[in-house]
């Protein structure tokens, strides 16, 4: 048994469950009011899926109190597994501090001690867990690589369902995995490096999106990852009476505000083609609509998220060719890669980027090349626990990002290229806009010591 946190509003609370068989198992939600809240257990699978997804549920609770704690108790056949979670305030008053935790790229095969080094030790005046939302960007599992040593997987696919459940079930991801609310973005990994492009080391791999292989790995991440997102009133009345359509749509897609911060969480990875098709995309094309629509919308600051950094320079000719090294990036995408420029640097209000992928972590602010009026931050966390391999270059201290309409120059704030680091954002509303404190933590190898802080940052969003 596993029950996992997955999205909060400030009236409910999505949870993922992993029942001991294909039974629904008895849940019990404990905390103010538990006992007149609505609760549903909806089945994640379909009947034409193996016996490993019909062990996944999520479970939808709702008419909640605000800011609440609450806990969850499931059992199966004598077996009972708990998690807690926290409902959104409705909005955050001056001076308030809401704080996120960001984090992606985790390679069970090197984790040095992540669980107890997570979540950091902040001050909180109450004494109560300070991370509210934590976004997992990506690579959350390598499919490619194995479990025991983190190296390829040459020679024939991977079950995925395998993969997930054997991580899932592995105390020290499970742990990590319990101890904040989950929302989550697939990257390549969760398929194979640099999906959807073929890769010349993994024999197995296909040459784009909507093969077999793709698809079988697309459901598994759907069933143990995509539900995380799903709106608590959503998994309660979902369309046809399953939730096969939020899956592929909303749980990818999506907006969550706790104002006077609004969040966007766009998926750049599981809808792409491959960069060389006759009409290239990072994503669907109605999420990106809807992410330029969000930014154009925004009321107050705005926090997008995204599984690859849009400060990022294209793929070189020798990896887009023979897909032997690297990754297809967002800018080998001009047509998209320029229209999200462009929206941001038109929104009515700052913001800021969290995203991961690239192995080391860092703060940069950009402005637009010859304009003055917006400033767009981006702030990237990775890796969790890093793959076998030298550590990642962290660059220089200035630089520019360049899209087919524009350019902007970026100023590095601060940059780490620790093995296995997490971040935190601290967003406190103040009169005319809003404080942010990013905090990125190495995790300790040293039983007991926990994160020691490496860098921080201050941004001020208007």
């Amino acid at each position: 048994m596993l029950v996992v946190p997955g999205r909060p509003t400030s009236d409910g609370l999505t949870w993922w469950v992993l029942s001991e068989d294909s039974g629904a198992p008895h849940v019990e939600l404990v905390g103010p009011d538990g006992e007149d809240a609505g609760v549903v257990i909806r089945p994640l699978s379909l009947p034409q899926d193996g016996p490993v997804a019909k062990r996944c549920f999520l479970v939808s609770t709702t008419a909640l109190r605000s800011d609440s704690v609450y806990r969850l108790d499931a059992s199966r056949n004598g077996v009972l597994a708990s998690a807690s979670s926290r409902t959104l305030p409705a909005s955050l008053p001056v001076g308030q501090s809401f704080t996120v935790a960001l984090g992606s790229c985790y390679s069970i095969a090197n984790d040095p001690g992540l669980t107890a080094s997570y979540p950091p030790k902040l001050h909180d005046p109450n004494g109560r867990d300070p991370i509210r939302l934590r976004f997992l960007g990506g690579d959350q599992l390598y499919m490619d690589l194995t479990a025991s040593s983190g190296s390829p997987i040459i020679v024939g696919a991977p079950d995925p369902w395998e993969k997930y459940l054997a991580q899932w079930e592995r105390l020290q991801f499970s742990t990590f995995l319990r101890a904040s609310p989950n929302l989550v973005l697939g990257d390549d990994h969760e398929f194979w490096n640099d999906y959807p492009h073929k890769s010349a080391w993994l024999t197995w791999s296909e040459s784009e999106r909507g093969g077999p292989v793709g698809r079988a790995m697309d459901r598994a991440f759907s069933l143990f990852q995509v539900g995380l997102n799903l709106e608590p009133g959503a998994v309660q009345a979902p369309p046809g009476g399953n939730l096969g359509a939020l899956l592929g749509g909303v749980g990818r897609t999506f907006s969550l505000d706790v104002g006077p911060l609004s969040f966007f969480v766009l998926d750049v990875r599981t809808a792409r083609t491959r960069y060389d098709a006759g009409q290239p995309h990072f994503t669907a094309v109605p999420w990106l609509s809807a992410a330029r629509a969000w930014i154009q919308g925004l009321r107050g600051p705005g926090v997008l998220v995204l599984s690859q950094p849009l400060v990022e320079e294209r793929a070189g000719a020798f990896a887009r060719t023979f897909h032997t090294m690297g990754d297809v990036n967002l800018p080998d995408y001009d047509d998209d890669f320029a229209a999200l420029w462009e929206a941001l640097f038109a929104a009515p209000h700052d913001v800021v980027v969290l995203t991961g992928d690239i192995h080391w972590s860092r703060a940069y602010r950009i402005r637009r090349a010859g304009a003055s009026n917006r400033t767009v931050w981006e702030v990237v966390s990775s890796s969790l626990a890093r793959i076998p391999g030298p550590a990642s270059g962290i660059g220089e201290a200035t630089g520019k990002v360049e899209w087919r309409t524009g350019r902007g120059n970026w100023t590095r704030d601060y940059a780490t290229n620790a093995a296995s680091t997490y971040t935190t954002l601290s967003f406190t509303p103040q009169s005319g806009g809003v404080n942010v404190v990013a905090r990125a933590f190495q995790v300790s190898s040293e039983r007991g010591v926990g994160a020691s802080l490496l860098s921080r940052s201050s941004i001020g969003l208007t």
